[in-house]
């Protein structure tokens, strides 16, 4: 069986099956890789071996795992089917320029690797998984087998798909076996090709050229339309710094004055100034906590926050255990000199002793603060 043949089979499979969580046990089909048997089972073997760089945390990778694990039982004998844990072996994704999960790449004997990439076969199975739940930008073409218009986009299709690759996800839907998807979607000729973005629920027609130079540029103009606005969010428990950090490439946490020092408009000072960071740094998987002076006591200590005052950032890395502090003044520039060099690997790491303890607060108001009264707060009624 050829290469081509090996990854139709694997498209065919994505149209079959639907997602599901989990990741690969000692008994899956998949083989297992790790750096000390990569060379051994991928490179010096004989025979194709596709290999996913997954990370446990992707929801994509959860949703391929019930058909990576099939493609291996029905590749058997033809091409080894493998996967690997990007996110505990780094040094190894790092060599093969992982930047994305899942990423699966093709290693044939005697040629260098190739990303496995183009279109996913979209059914009435994973439509919603793979697209509306998705916070992807989407292009789906609605195609007949017999459709001529549909054969002729097909290369220019591909070749946008692969051009795209990492930055929009293209699918297609044949309507000859998915009446439901092309009635719901109101499709009435072929190809009909919708733009799932912000609002998944309510798609936009793409009417433009039917070449791959005109449908990457639409594309791209949607991919900047669509991109969803920054947020800066108040870690007030373990479960907001576990959503926000641990999937981030690099978390920045703000350590802003108490509200009682800043008073209100202060405050939202800081906030607006880490928002405009945010928004120039929004394509990037970076993101972007704040916590006032003496509510996550825990997580300031282990960062060393509080020797020089407030306000002060520290870039994150829950992944690795290592935190940067910023340095210089806490401004809009020194703030985004700062956030590029964490980016390039920063300065001055340094390893975190231990996970630090999240509290669990109320959030802020949004008001001033209040100064207790006398009658509310009294020495000589503590002393008694």
């Amino acid at each position: 069986m050829g290469r081509s043949s090996i990854l139709s089979a694997i498209i065919f499979l994505f149209a079959l099956f639907a997602s599901t969580d989990g990741l690969y046990d000692p008994s899956s089909p998949v083989l297992q890789l790790t750096p000390s048997n990569f060379k051994s089972k991928v490179l010096d073997s004989n025979r194709v071996v596709l290999v996913e760089f997954f990370a446990p945390w992707c929801g994509h990778c959860k949703a391929l795992t019930p058909i990576w694990e099939k493609a291996a039982t029905v590749l058997k004998g033809v091409a080894t089917v493998a996967a690997i844990d990007a996110d505990a072996h780094k040094s190894l994704a790092q060599e093969y320029g992982i930047k994305g999960f899942p990423t699966i790449k093709v290693f044939a004997p005697g040629k260098p690797p190739v990303d496995y990439s183009g279109a996913r076969d979209l059914t009435s199975r994973n439509f919603d998984e793979s697209v509306i739940k998705s916070k992807d930008l989407w292009i789906v073409e609605f195609f007949a087998p017999w459709c001529g218009h549909c054969k002729k986009l097909a290369p220019e299709w591909k070749k946008a798909a692969n051009n795209l690759k990492g930055k929009v996800k293209f699918g297609h839907v044949n309507c000859d076996e998915e009446k439901s998807l092309m009635a719901r979607f109101n499709v009435q000729s072929f190809p009909t090709i919708l733009v799932f973005g912000a609002d998944e629920d309510t798609p936009t027609p793409y009417e433009g050229g039917r070449v791959a130079s005109a449908i990457e540029s639409f594309a791209l103009e949607q991919l900047e339309t669509n991109l969803a606005p920054p947020e800066v969010t108040e870690l007030t428990s373990a479960a907001v710094l576990e959503e926000k950090c641990g999937p981030a490439a690099i978390c920045f946490v703000a350590f802003l004055p108490d509200i009682l020092d800043s008073k209100a408009d202060g405050r939202n000072r800081y906030l607006q100034q880490l928002l405009t960071v945010a928004e120039k740094f929004k394509r990037m998987p970076y993101s972007y906590v704040w916590a006032a002076a003496g509510k996550q006591l825990d997580l300031a200590k282990h960062v060393g926050v509080g020797v020089y005052g407030y306000p002060a950032m520290v870039a994150l890395n829950l992944k690795k255990g290592a935190y940067a502090p910023l340095r210089s003044a806490f401004e809009v520039d020194q703030i985004i000199e700062f956030i590029k060099e964490a980016g390039r690997g920063g300065k001055g790491n340094l390893p975190l002793a231990s996970t630090p303890k999240i509290e669990t607060t109320e959030p802020w108001d949004g008001q001033d603060g209040q100064v207790m009264d006398e009658d509310e707060f009294s020495l000589e009624e503590h002393g008694r």
